[in-house]
């Protein structure tokens, strides 16, 4: 019940298609980050409340595929050359200052970035990712590589509490509908669940991610000569190896 709209390709049918968009997952009641019609709407994020711990969900994308929109409409996607040294990350900052100071228990940011059909993260792109999580974000739900990236515990210091913590970075996920003409790797991604808890610790209570499970998936696609595709499948990885 959530989506990132912040990628590469938000801005490809320009801005008419944006807001059609955003509207179309409101009449859905379907919570998005990522491009908005203003700039409240910009920093009014989800904030999801499962069991009793609120997550707020941020999203941003390295590029708009030379689309970039007029100075005075920059909330329609959050754009951050994430691929980029040095790239300033005060939206960042401020949305998770937002999140904190409304009550968000922890953090999730969706990041598109990276570079396509790598299988490991340039390091560049680890060094972006321990700057993001340093502005005092948890987790990190990476992609646009089209293949699957390694994930990464990192530890840091929080900048709202000043205590060390781990935060979790999935680099990249893999796609659930693959380029299925590009790169063999597309054809692999991985569901991931992750566990986050709410407890006390030295008598505080405090928010974590206590686990991580990945479910490897092979999608299995029948192509009708090339022309088009007849039976797509996802496929759990796992058990096609047993068998």
């Amino acid at each position: 019940n959530f989506l990132s709209t912040g990628n590469n390709h938000a801005l490809d049918q320009g801005e008419d298609g944006l807001l059609a968009t955003i509207d179309f997952l409101d009449s859905q009641n379907c919570g998005h980050a990522g491009t908005a019609k203003s700039p409240q709407a910009r920093d009014d994020f989800p904030l999801l409340e499962i069991n009793g711990i609120k997550i707020a969900m941020l999203a941003y994308t390295y590029a708009v595929n030379g689309k970039e929109p007029p100075e005075e409409k920059s909330y329609l996607v959050n754009y951050i050359r994430l691929n980029c040294e040095g790239t300033d990350l005060s939206m960042v900052r401020e949305h998770v200052r937002l999140a904190r100071e409304r009550g968000a228990d922890v953090v999730v940011v969706s990041l598109h970035w990276g570079m396509e059909y790598e299988s490991f993260p340039l390091q560049l792109g680890v060094d972006m990712g321990h700057r993001i999580m340093e502005c005092g974000v948890d987790v990190i739900l990476g992609n646009h590589a089209h293949t699957i990236q390694p994930a990464e515990r990192y530890r840091f210091t929080d900048p709202f509490s000043g205590e060390a913590k781990e935060g979790l970075i999935l680099y990249a996920l893999g796609d659930l509908m693959p380029c299925l003409s590009y790169d063999m790797n597309s054809l692999l991604g991985n569901l991931a669940k992750i566990r986050i808890s709410k407890g006390l610790l030295g008598g505080r209570e405090v928010t974590r991610v206590t686990n991580l499970q990945m479910m490897p998936f092979f999608a299995y696609a029948q192509n009708n000569n090339g022309k088009s595709v007849e039976d797509f499948r996802l496929l759990d990885l796992v058990k096609l190896n047993r068998e």
